[in-house]
């Protein structure tokens, strides 16, 4: 029977002496000493045989007359390395032009390429942005729902009931329309337009039917309660007599004499004639002269007879004045 290629070698390797065999190994171990060593791919490269340092991100090498320690440069302004290199210059960054609608970056680092960026109101085509397009502008009666920015465009929507948008804009949204006050209504409003507030006069009647019931009450009630707390002055309080009971008065003041002393001769007056006559004049007759009287109500309202007495009932107050 044949027998391969593999098994051949391993059928020689199995005849071999044992001094023989040390041999093999140890001229294949200078094989393998001789080969190029490994080095880390992202950080090092060989060179004559060993592993040299690379520069970092950001910089350039300016000379690699030492291999571990090489001489790097950091980039200039506008340009950039974004990885470990052996490269004499750096890589130079996008211009962004602004006559083509471009704004340069705040941040411009070394360690990466930038993205130039569009102005307000127009976004990148692509992700790399190589053009700026201007933003969808929403027509009155709609708004954006999604607002464009630098790598999206404006998405525009129809105002739902009770909103509007009366301008074309590409940031504009919707907005709610005015509430009216009580007593006025909207007037006028849709998707393109806000609500004119009107007075309704249909109201009028309606608060004219409110108001005047409740003004009326509040102004009985305020005239009650001021008549109550207001009064008025008392009258002086006189007793209403008879004419006899001034006549027995004016006896007991000056009592007839009708048989006088001596010491009571002396002092009766020298004309008792003149002085019956002044007495007897001094009440006149009942249908000469009355008092007057005034007598208040329970109503607080006054009442005067002449010539006449009053008998007033228990409820009543009787004021009177002798004029």
């Amino acid at each position: 029977m044949a027998l391969t290629h593999g098994e051949t070698s391993l059928y020689a390797l199995s005849n071999m002496r044992s001094p023989q065999l040390c041999v093999l190994l140890l001229w294949t171990s200078a094989v393998f000493a001789a080969a190029d060593p490994l080095c880390d791919p992202e950080t090092q490269y060989l060179l004559n045989g060993e592993c040299c340092q690379m520069c970092k991100p950001g910089t350039r090498m300016e000379s690699n007359g030492e291999c571990v320690n090489p001489v790097c440069r950091d980039c200039e302004e506008n340009e950039y390395t974004d990885k470990y290199n052996t490269e004499k210059t750096c890589q130079l960054q996008p211009y962004c032009d602004p006559n083509l609608g471009f704004l340069w970056p705040e941040s411009r680092p070394k360690t990466e390429r930038f993205v130039c960026l569009c102005r307000a109101g127009s976004h990148c085509s692509s992700s790399s942005c190589t053009k700026c397009l201007n933003h969808t502008q929403c027509d009155p009666g709609y708004g954006a729902t999604t607002i464009g920015g630098q790598t999206q465009d404006t998405v525009c929507e129809e105002c739902p009931k009770g909103t509007f948008s009366d301008e074309k804009s590409w940031n504009g949204t919707c907005k709610n329309m005015t509430k009216c006050a009580f007593g006025y209504g909207p007037q006028g409003g849709s998707s393109e337009a806000d609500n004119v507030c009107e007075f309704n006069r249909g109201h009028i009647g309606v608060i004219c039917a409110v108001l005047i019931p409740i003004l009326l009450a509040v102004g009985i009630y305020l005239i009650c309660r001021c008549k109550g707390k207001t009064g008025h002055d008392p009258l002086p309080m006189v007793t209403v007599v008879s004419k006899e009971t001034v006549a027995v008065e004016e006896e007991k003041l000056n009592p007839l004499i009708t048989h006088p002393t001596d010491d009571q001769a002396e002092s009766l007056p020298s004309h008792p004639a003149q002085e019956t006559s002044l007495q007897s004049n001094s009440l006149p007759e009942e249908s000469d002269y009355s008092f007057p009287t005034r007598v208040l109500t329970e109503n607080g309202h006054i009442l005067s007879q002449d010539g006449k007495e009053h008998i007033l009932s228990q409820t009543e107050t009787l004021e009177i004045s002798v004029s």
